[in-house]
């Protein structure tokens, strides 16, 4: 490519966002192409995704108003690097697209616990199966810069279950964000090179 454009403006490029990324950005001439790239979603989580309590017994949240979408023993897979070789059991309880996973059933507080807001996969973890971790599956973000958790289950039977319903779940509060008319705002990055010319134009752009 030749000498670059200095040129840089402000524009505001229109498309369809989906939560696994962007389905169109700009149309272009036959002597053109693109290079596009986004950042990750700024600013703010959407206001229809609940926000995981904090401090809550697993027996109150399980006698919640409305019910959970399951609970049960799982084992948990270390997110610390030295516990990353660990699946320590744990119970686990999905309530309004929220994950908590407790020490037992009757823990007054969660060991932890994280929004589904911009998860979109749950699959087989087959990577992680072992002698003594058969069934395992995983839960990962559209954003690779977020973690990805990892769960196994007793059987095949309940890891569809949990996937199932974690799929469900998911589903749910993406239908009720888009019924609002809500978008993530997204900055975009469009460098377009020309073969005539042998320049490039980067342009940023915010899309919502």
């Amino acid at each position: 490519l030749g000498k670059q454009d200095p040129t840089r403006e402000r524009v505001h490029i229109p498309f369809q966002q989906s939560i696994s990324g962007i389905s169109k950005c700009i149309e272009l001439t036959t002597d053109m192409f693109v290079l596009c790239h986004y950042s990750e979603m700024a600013g703010r989580i959407d206001e229809y995704w609940p926000i995981p309590m904090r401090a809550i017994g697993a027996q109150n949240l399980l006698t919640m108003p409305g019910g959970v979408a399951v609970s049960g023993y799982l084992h948990k897979k270390g997110g610390s690097q030295w516990k990353i070789m660990k699946w320590p059991l744990r119970f686990v309880i999905i309530h309004k697209a929220c994950i908590y996973y407790f020490k037992t059933s009757t823990s007054p507080f969660p060991q932890g616990a994280f929004s589904l807001n911009g998860y979109n996969r749950v699959m087989r973890a087959t990577e992680e199966t072992t002698s003594s971790n058969v069934f395992p599956f995983k839960i990962i973000h559209f954003n690779r810069k977020h973690r990805t958790w990892f769960f196994s289950a007793s059987c095949e039977e309940e890891r569809k279950m949990w996937m199932m319903t974690l799929r469900k779940e998911i589903d749910h509060y993406h239908e009720k964000t888009d019924s609002q008319g809500s978008r993530y705002p997204v900055t975009l990055t469009v460098s377009v090179y020309t073969f005539t010319t042998g320049f490039s134009a980067p342009i940023s752009g915010t899309g919502t």
